[in-house]
């Protein structure tokens, strides 16, 4: 039987190899990370139009679209840390050529990490 985090690691490894893009990473001041901690290639999902909704101080709703990829947290363990300022060149798929800074990481506990980017390159 497999236990409940094994689960949600093979749920997001199916989803990453049915929707990925391959990226390369590159961390602010280092050097660029295209393969993951196994040697395979560094797979993301990416969205373009992801909406983030948040509250305000008056308890009411404000909505906006920022681009997001999703990262599973072993493919870059011992690589680098995603920190905001990091850039993302997206290398496959219908994205392919896109660059990306990113803003903002939001880790979960089912080992997926989402970066919230910015279109273009701020270094």
């Amino acid at each position: 039987m497999l236990h409940r985090g094994a689960v949600e690691d093979l749920v997001n490894r199916a989803c990453r190899n049915v929707f990925g893009a391959r990226l390369t990473y590159t961390p602010k001041g280092g050097a660029p990370v295209s393969v993951d901690a196994s040697g395979g290639p560094l797979i993301g999902i990416f969205d373009s139009s992801h909406t983030i909704t948040l509250r305000d101080v008056d308890g009411g709703e404000v909505s906006d679209q920022r681009p997001v990829c999703e990262i599973v947290a072993d493919d870059v363990a011992g690589l680098f840390a995603p920190q905001p300022g990091d850039e993302i060149a997206i290398t496959s798929g219908p994205s392919a050529g896109g660059v990306y800074t990113v803003v903002d990481v939001q880790a979960d506990a089912a080992q997926a990490i989402a970066l919230i980017l910015v279109q273009g390159s701020y270094a």
